[in-house]
């Protein structure tokens, strides 16, 4: 039996066409097949993704972000709370 979160319904991603989704906490994002990302859920302002138009070709979500490697550029592109991995052993 499928239990659906109303915080994670959003009805203006339900028809478009995505080829990568990941998620995160309180948030998923999806790569749209014409190029674009759209990220929904009850944590998704906090990334701050807007007008995106790149496709990409790997998605990748942590916590509290989401990064990108474009097609096109292969730039690699970050949104949210992007904290640099700790270098103390």
């Amino acid at each position: 039996m499928a239990v659906l979160n109303d915080s994670f319904s959003d009805q203006s991603v339900t028809n478009l066409e995505m080829n990568r989704v990941v998620s995160g906490e309180g948030f998923t994002c999806g790569g749209v097949r014409d190029g674009g990302l759209v990220c929904w859920g009850p944590n998704s302002e906090n990334l701050k993704v807007s007008n995106v138009s790149d496709s990409f070709a790997v998605l990748v979500a942590g916590r509290t972000a989401v990064c990108g490697v474009s097609n096109i550029s292969g730039d690699v592109r970050c949104w949210g709370d992007i904290e640099p991995p700790s270098t103390e052993i």
